[in-house]
């Protein structure tokens, strides 16, 4: 599966939406990733997701 989506989804919206999930303490989703198992995948600059 390496379609890409129909849309673009801006660096911003993604931190923005990390910092949401995070400050509301976010449990898993539909595809049972936690935010600690998400954060302890992240391959990104940690200076990204600062606060």
């Amino acid at each position: 599966m390496n379609q890409t989506k129909p849309f673009t989804i801006s660096k911003w919206d993604v931190v923005q939406a990390y910092r949401s999930v995070k400050a509301n303490h976010g449990a898993a989703g539909v595809d049972h990733q936690s935010i600690v198992n998400f954060e302890s995948n992240l391959k990104l600059d940690s200076a990204v997701f600062r606060s």
